[in-house]
């Protein structure tokens, strides 16, 4: 078993070895609000073949996981189950046959249902190393967002420098993914958001503009105006 150099700590990790038979996680209960999420604590899962054990550093909060806590999500499974789309985290074992990731490792893994706890047991296919020195809290945040853009602009309509798009909730996870990723091959980005998160739009370059007006384009023709409006 191959052990990588000593890595960073993060924050959560230091009291990792006082506790760390116990598998703290969170479980939907039954479909509802917030009040359905339990805290459950139980032993620590082991890796089967093929699989890595992750101690979870950072795990996103999308709207999806809203939706399969209310029992609305397409992929939803019956109570209880654990949200959890996606995450970044360590690799503190490794099972038998896994090659490509060693302990320590830092990865990032998109297991759809699970995140949401302090240990996850994952596929060795189903992970991605990360950069070393990227705050996983900060990295997470492009795991579910950000493929789902790269799908939209790549797989779903081949976009390509000179296309043009509309950005419904350009704020959003997904939208400011879809707002860099077209900005990055060339593309005329149009976006709406609602007044009150004009600035987050505007960070990004798109300029501002009153809801309701036509949009205004850069001279650069690689980026645009952004309408703001309800």
């Amino acid at each position: 078993m191959r052990r990588a150099a000593e890595p960073a700590v993060f924050p959560g990790e230091a009291d990792e070895g006082q506790n760390d038979v116990i598998n703290r996680r969170i479980t939907v209960s039954r479909f509802g609000g917030p009040e359905v999420l339990l805290l459950l604590e139980e032993q620590r899962p082991q890796p089967d073949p093929g699989q890595v054990l992750v101690r979870v550093l950072a795990a996103g909060v999308s709207y999806a996981d809203l939706l399969m806590r209310e029992g609305v999500h397409p992929e939803v499974r019956k109570p209880p189950f654990s949200p959890g789309w996606d995450l970044v985290g360590r690799v503190t074992e490794v099972g038998e046959g896994v090659t490509s990731l060693d302990e320590g490792q830092l990865v990032a893994g998109l297991p759809v249902r699970g995140a949401y706890a302090d240990y996850v047991c994952m596929g060795e296919q189903d992970l991605v190393p990360v950069p070393p020195g990227l705050d996983p809290a900060e990295a997470v945040t492009l795991v579910l967002n950000y493929v789902t853009a790269y799908q939209m602009m790549h797989r779903s309509v081949a976009a390509s420098a000179g296309h043009e798009a509309l950005i419904h909730s350009a704020a959003g996870g997904v939208g400011l993914g879809l707002l860099q990723l077209g900005s990055l091959v060339g593309m005329r980005m149009f976006g709406t958001a609602s007044p009150a998160k004009k600035d987050i739009v505007s960070k990004y370059g798109w300029r501002k503009r009153q809801a309701g007006q036509r949009g205004e384009r850069t001279s650069s023709g690689n980026s645009s105006g952004a309408g703001y409006g309800r």
